[in-house]
């Protein structure tokens, strides 16, 4: 948009309003669109593996804070990597 632009579209408002609605329909069309329930309380992502996942993550992480061993560290970080993997997925 230029100064021109403003000028022939009237207000800045009308202006904004015309090119907010140009972006919406336009990432409509590339993105899509989809509409979720306001009432389900948890992400689409969450299913029962990540639940499981991330409960032996946070297991991990706990036992480490406990003992301070380096073989607890280790095992902790490796659920935090294959927690990573399956939200990802």
């Amino acid at each position: 948009l230029n100064a021109e632009q403003v000028r022939k579209e009237g207000t800045l408002e009308e202006v904004w309003k015309t090119f907010k609605e140009i972006l919406y329909s336009n990432a409509k069309q590339v993105c899509g669109w989809e509409k979720y329930s306001q009432h389900t309380k948890s992400a689409r992502w969450w299913n029962d593996q990540v639940k499981r996942t991330i409960g032996e993550k946070k297991s991990a992480w706990k036992k480490y804070l406990q003992t301070k061993i380096q073989e607890d560290r280790a095992k902790c970080i490796d659920r935090r990597n294959e927690a990573k993997k399956v939200v990802k997925t």
